[in-house]
């Protein structure tokens, strides 16, 4: 069943740090015609253009990145996935750096300001990906799924053993919930891990601000929901689905995967579709 293509009605504009840079950018996303897709240029580097497609997928350590003609973007699923619950499909996002800004780590603001801007119907359509058959990756000790199903939909399981943090679980039906259930969930690390990260060139931007800090007995700031990890988790694969421009017929689920295993899921689904 085909959808309706979609774009902006007025730009909408982003301006902050890059949680692993550390970097200030800012950002524009703009309306575009129809069949565009989505794409990012960067104003820093000539205009040049870097298409969001699974073909310029890549996974860097802790976050998604896409790349073409050895031109970069980093972290980008955040305001991918406030684009993917908007439905839209037709957009060029300008930003004046390499990594998209963090905003209060998760994608309610992007999802707030491009709601504000207003969502434009386009007099064209564009056809869900379809699966043949259930895709199941099983990668050590983690999962991802993808069942055929008309309408899509997002599961992720979550467990982090010998932490004061449950098990938990977070699933979205219907995008129509994704502003009050999905949006607000922050991104998250451990506190332990800070000083390692850092030395690695990422987490410069990270703070108690924009992200949800994991002590060893206790969070250092206070999480938005019981399950805020899981639900964050969700958020992540919805706008690392979104790489494809598209729906994808099926319920995705995650059970303690990352951006890696979903970038092999997405790979997976391509293939798939191609023998189709």
């Amino acid at each position: 069943m085909s959808v309706t293509q979609k774009t902006l009605k007025k730009a909408a504009t982003f301006s902050g740090v890059g949680i692993h840079s550390g970097i200030s950018a800012t950002m524009t996303v703009s309306p575009e015609e129809i069949n565009t897709g989505i794409r990012f240029v960067r104003s820093d580097l000539n205009n040049a253009v870097i298409t969001v497609s699974i073909e310029n997928l890549k996974h860097t350590d802790r976050a998604t990145s896409l790349e073409e003609n050895n031109v970069r973007i980093a972290t980008p699923e955040h305001i991918l996935s406030a684009l993917a619950a908007l439905g839209i499909t037709n957009t060029t996002i300008t930003i004046d750096k390499e990594e998209v800004p963090i905003l209060d780590g998760s994608a309610l603001p992007f999802y707030e300001e491009l709601e504000n801007a207003g969502i434009q119907n386009q007099d064209a359509s564009v056809e869900p990906i379809q699966l043949k058959a259930p895709i199941k990756l099983e990668l050590n000790n983690k999962s991802i799924l993808a069942i055929p199903q008309d309408i899509p939909s997002f599961t992720y399981f979550f467990e982090y053993e010998n932490t004061h943090v449950p098990s938990q679980m977070a699933h979205i039906s219907t995008m129509a919930d994704y502003k009050e259930a999905i949006a607000p969930a922050r991104t998250f690390g451990f506190e332990h891990e800070i000083n390692y990260l850092k030395s690695q060139g990422l987490a410069q931007g990270g703070s108690l601000e924009n992200a949800l800090v994991i002590g060893e007995n206790h969070y250092l700031n206070t999480p938005r929901f019981e399950n805020e990890c899981a639900r964050h988790k969700c958020l992540d694969l919805i706008g690392d689905c979104w790489v494809a421009g598209r729906p994808i017929a099926a319920a995705i689920i995650g059970i303690k995967t990352g951006h890696s295993d979903t970038m092999l899921l997405l790979q997976e689904i391509m293939n798939q579709a191609a023998d189709a």
